[in-house]
């Protein structure tokens, strides 16, 4: 679930795909996915979405929303064992293994929409740059772009300038905007968790659209 070349990076578990577990994780990934299919709502009544893909999907968490729009859905990770067993528990989606997330195995213009679900926020700078071009990239013109991510520019957690461990640093929206030109923010909206998590402010989702 980032761009640091094997063997030399942090291998994430499907324990830390989400740093909650019991009631907790039931409660959030309800929001979250009321969150998710809210925006996806408001992109289909724009225009027709037949191909969509989830960046950094670890087992494919929110991949049963985006089946709700959209015909094909593609899971872009890197981790075997995330990727394995996602596969096995959502045959409809098509789960791609990539070596990082700053070259994707796709063409370009090849979605509708693209998804992050806190995956730039695990990044280098340089290494979340160059993937959000390549976002970019695989996007048609007129498709949109969802970006859910730690958006505190003062948050960071752990060392982000060692790409051999876990960290997450936050980026502001302002950031996120000039790396997504010419693709244009047309709407924001912050992200919640379930009561009780330490922190309030945990992220913004982000909706883009290439013009």
């Amino acid at each position: 679930m980032n761009g640091i070349p094997s063997g030399t990076r942090h291998r994430w578990t499907a324990d830390e795909v989400v740093n909650v577990g019991g009631p907790e994780f039931i409660l959030r990934t309800y929001v979250e996915q009321s969150d998710v299919r809210r925006y996806l709502a408001q992109v289909s009544a724009e225009t027709p979405m037949t191909t969509v893909c989830d960046i950094g999907a670890g087992y494919g968490r929110m991949c049963p929303v985006l089946k709700e729009f959209a015909e094909h859905v593609v899971a872009f990770e890197r981790e075997p064992e995330l990727l394995a067993r996602g596969a096995f528990l959502q045959p409809t989606v098509e789960f791609r293994q990539i070596e990082s997330l700053e070259q994707l195995p796709a063409r370009d213009g090849e979605f509708d929409f693209a998804f992050t679900f806190t995956v730039l926020q695990h990044l280098t700078h340089d290494s979340a740059r160059t993937t959000v071009a390549e976002i970019r990239r695989v996007v048609r013109p007129g498709g949109y772009v969802l970006l859910c991510e730690e958006s505190d520019d003062a948050f960071t957690e752990g060392d982000p300038s060692d790409d051999r461990t876990y960290f997450t640093f936050g980026r502001g929206t302002e950031q996120y905007k000039e790396w997504m030109a010419p693709f244009r923010l047309i709407a924001k909206s912050p992200r919640f968790v379930e009561r009780g998590f330490e922190r309030s402010n945990v992220g913004d989702y982000l909706l883009f659209r290439r013009v």
